[in-house]
């Protein structure tokens, strides 16, 4: 089976010289832009990173703890945001929980990307962006909210037992700055073993897995899926409508 993530219009596409109008279709919203000043200013406005995702690593076996995330779905139709931010949850989670602590995890799901980082604390960190996102940035991205995370909250997050927001205001900042992946050329290495990315390959859900588990049993369990994002997730298979979590 495939996981999937709706299929929305290639990010920020463009389908015509002539329109001036903003198309909705299946959940993204595609401007197209009518002169290359419009065109210049859109590109400045490109989404990249949608999620940034902290949690607390209980192992393999147990689900891990949200203690803070941030989302940027400006660029997903209104009425999908709820779904959408539901399901790049899902995809951050799962990825970070079969990750080891001091490992790092990059995972490929259709147009999206899992950057995965957890400490040797068991503190966990996913960063949700588009497929074209340099993976060295978005790992140094997932230790540098892991730092920030830790000074704001230097003790209080390993007591929590349940899913909560322990406010981090840098972390938005983060997420506003890396949208832009090219400042990270004027910002210090965060760690030097980040700097060995050619290292960490890029694997599917379905390798992430182990023996024996499957992705329809996952999905059904899930605490961060709803009824109705279930049912979207069944329906774009079935209408192989959908850009896919393998």
């Amino acid at each position: 089976m495939r996981l999937t993530i709706a299929k929305f219009p290639e990010h920020n596409g463009i389908s015509g010289e002539n329109e001036k109008k903003i198309k909705f279709e299946s959940g993204r919203k595609r401007r197209v832009p009518a002169s290359r000043t419009e065109k210049n200013k859109l590109n400045e406005k490109m989404v990249q990173v949608f999620a940034i995702c902290v949690m607390r690593h209980n192992g393999f076996e147990v689900v891990p703890i949200m203690l803070c995330s941030e989302y940027e779905l400006s660029t997903f139709g209104f009425f999908k945001r709820g779904t959408v931010k539901e399901l790049m949850t899902f995809f951050g989670r799962e990825v970070v929980q079969r990750t080891r602590p001091g490992d790092k995890n990059v995972v490929d799901q259709g147009d999206y990307v899992c950057h995965s980082y957890v400490s040797g604390e068991h503190l966990g960190c996913a960063i949700v962006t588009d497929k074209d996102y340099p993976t060295r940035v978005g790992l140094s991205l997932a230790a540098l909210v892991l730092q920030e995370f830790k000074a704001a909250h230097p003790d209080d997050w390993v007591s929590h037992r349940q899913d909560v927001q322990l406010a981090t205001p840098n972390i938005q900042k983060l997420l506003e700055k890396y949208q832009k992946p090219e400042v990270a050329d004027n910002i210090s290495k965060i760690q030097k073993d980040l700097d060995e990315v050619k290292d960490i390959l890029h694997q599917s859900m379905e390798d992430l897995l182990k023996r024996g588990e499957r992705l329809e049993t996952i999905i059904e369990k899930s605490d961060d899926l709803s009824a109705s994002s279930k049912q979207f997730l069944w329906q774009a298979k079935k209408n192989n409508e959908c850009c896919s979590y393998t």
